[in-house]
C-alpha cells in the first residue's frame, strides 16, 4: 500500500490553522525542568556510559529500560535532539522525560534497526522474502504489526496466514519463529533508504505511575502504542510531542490495535497538549476502559490527522465507573479514515470524535472550540448521548464535510442512528442534533462547496 490516498476538499482555513499549529508544536522549547539527578541519551553515546552528562550519554532506549527501576521522583531523562533512539521504556513515578540540545525533537522507535542491509532478507521464492525478527535479548518479536518503507511509500499489507501472503506488500509474522515473510519484487532491502518493522510493544508504558512529564518527543514505527498509561496513573503530563506511524500489531485474535496516546481505565490528572498525531492504525487520544474512574481530563490544542479515530473515549460497564470533568477543547482533527489505517477490515466506525454507544456515565464532560474536517464515515460517532447518568455538553465546534460517498454519513447519534447528509440543510440540521451552537457547518460535495 502507497500512502497516497486521495484526500476530500480540506477547507483553506483550516489548513492555515492546522498549518499555524504544527509549526507550533514542532518548534514548542523545551521546559526548564530543575532535576535532582540528570541522565541524557545521545545518538552518539554509547550503553556502557553511566548517563550522567552529555559526554558520557547512553544511546538506547533498551538502556533506559533497564535503569528505570533506579530513577527517583525528581530525575529528568533527556534525549539529544536530531537522534533516533530505538527500543522500548517504563516511565517512572515523578520523573520527566523531554530533549536537550538544538534541531529536531528527537525521534523514539520501537523499531530496532532499519532493515536496508540486504543481509537481512533472504529469498525463498520467487518474489517472497524471509527476514528473522529478533528483540534485543535475541529472542523471536512478539508479533510485527506494520511494515514501513521509507516513511510510508510502502506499507505492508498484514496478513493473518501464510498462505494469505499473495500481493505485492502482503506479509504474515511467524510469533513463535520470529521469521517474516514478505511479498514484494526483489530484494526490499535495495529498493528503500529506511525499513522499520514494528513490534508489538508499547514506546512508553506508564501503567500505575504518577507525576509524569513527557515532552518534546517524536514517536514512531510501533505496532503496539505510541504511550499507554492507566490502571491507576495519575498527574500524567504529555506535551509537544509527535505521534506517526503507530499500531497494527494483534491485540487479541485477528483483532489489531494502536493508539498514539491512551489511559486504560484508572486515572486523575491527565493532560494531553499541543501534540502532533497523524498516521494511526486506530485512535490519536483515548481514555478508555472496560470500567474505572477517569478525573480531570484535560486534551488541549492537538492536531490529529489521518487516524481512524481522533479522540475516543468510553467505559464499557461498572456501577461505580464515571468520567468527571472532563474537557476537550482547541483540537483541530482531521482526515479521519484516510490514513494507513485503511486497510484495518472494520472501518465502519471512523469518526473525528467517538463515544460509540455505551452509556458513558460522565459529570461535567465539555467538548467544546474544535474544528472537525473530514471523515470517510462520521464526524460524531455517540451512540447513546442522553444516557442516565450521562452529563455530556457538546458546543461552539466547527464542522466541515466533504461528502464521500453512500457510506459517509455526518453524524451516528442517539438510539444507535446513522445519519447521512445530501445537502447542506440536511448536514446542518444533522450538526444541530450534536452541536446546538456550531461555530461553523461547511459542507462539499466533489470538492465545491454548497451555498
Amino acid at each position: 500500500m502507497s500512502n497516497n490516498n486521495t484526500l476530500p476538499r480540506q477547507n483553506r482555513e483550516v489548513s492555515a490553522l492546522a498549518d499555524r499549529l504544527k509549526k507550533q508544536i514542532q518548534s514548542m522549547p523545551d521546559s526548564s525542568f530543575l532535576a535532582s539527578e540528570y541522565y541524557y541519551v545521545s545518538a552518539s553515546g554509547n550503553d556502557e556510559n553511566d548517563g550522567r552528562t552529555p559526554k558520557t550519554a547512553w544511546r538506547s532506549l533498551v538502556k533506559v529500560e533497564q535503569m528505570h527501576t533506579d530513577f527517583k521522583p525528581g530525575t529528568a531523562v533527556l534525549f539529544e535532539r536530531g537522534g533516533i533512539y530505538r527500543g522500548w521504556f517504563s516511565a517512572s513515578n515523578g520523573c520527566y522525560y523531554g530533549a536537550y540540545g538544538t534541531g529536531a525533537k528527537p525521534h523514539l522507535y520501537a523499531s530496532l534497526e532499519n532493515y536496508t542491509d540486504p543481509a537481512f532478507w533472504t529469498q525463498e521464492s520467487d518474489g517472497v522474502w524471509v527476514c528473522t525478527v529478533l528483540d534485543f535479548l535475541d529472542q523471536p518479536m512478539s508479533d510485527i504489526g506494520q511494515i514501513n518503507c521509507d516513511d510510508g511509500r510502502a506499507i505492508g499489507f498484514k496478513r493473518a496466514q501464510l498462505s494469505d501472503v499473495q500481493q505485492e506488500l502482503d506479509f504474515y509474522y511467524d510469533i513463535p519463529t520470529g521469521k517474516l515473510t514478505f511479498k514484494h519484487n526483489g530484494n526490499p532491502a535495495l529498493c528503500y533508504e529506511e525499513i522499520e518493522l514494528c513490534p508489538n510493544f508499547h514506546v512508553i508504558s506508564g501503567y500505575g505511575v504518577h507525576d509524569v512529564v513527557i515532552e518534546n518527543l517524536d514517536i514512531r514505527y510501533t505496532g503496539g502504542h505510541g504511550i499507554a498509561t492507566g490502571q491507576v496513573a495519575d498527574n500524567i503530563s504529555i506535551r509537544g510531542c509527535e505521534f506517526k506511524w503507530i499500531g497494527g500489531s494483534y491485540l487479541l485474535g485477528s483483532l489489531r490495535y494502536g493508539n498514539a496516546i491512551e489511559l486504560w481505565e484508572n486515572g486523575n490528572g491527565f493532560l494531553v497538549e499541543n501534540c502532533y498525531i497523524r498516521e494511526v492504525y486506530d485512535t490519536g487520544i483515548t481514555h478508555q476502559g472496560q470500567s474505572g474512574q477517569q478525573e480531570n481530563i484535560s486534551i488541549y490544542n492537538n492536531l490529529i490527522e489521518d487516524c481512524c479515530y481522533g479522540i475516543e473515549y468510553f467505559v464499557r460497564e461498572g456501577e461505580d465507573s464515571l468520567m468527571k470533568n472532563i474537557h476537550y477543547k482547541g483540537n483541530i482533527i482531521r482526515n479521519v479514515g484516510y490514513g494507513w489505517g485503511k486497510q484495518r477490515p472494520n472501518p465502519d466506525a471512523n469518526s473525528a470524535i467517538c463515544g460509540w454507544w455505551y452509556d458513558n456515565w460522565s459529570e461535567n464532560f465539555v467538548i467544546e472550540d474544535n474544528i472537525l474536517e473530514n471523515s470517510d464515515w462520521y464526524l460524531v460517532y455517540i451512540g447513546n448521548p442522553k444516557a442516565e447518568g450521562a452529563d455530556l455538553i457538546i458546543r461552539n465546534n466547527s464542522y466541515y464535510q466533504d461528502i464521500c460517498g453512500e457510506k459517509c454519513a455526518s453524524v451516528y447519534w442517539d438510539n444507535k442512528t446513522p445519519y447521512h447528509a445530501k445537502s447542506k440543510e440536511e448536514f446542518l440540521q444533522q450538526v444541530l442534533l450534536v452541536d446546538s451552537q456550531p461555530k461553523a457547518v461547511r459542507f462539499y460535495v466533489n470538492g465545491e462547496e454548497l451555498i
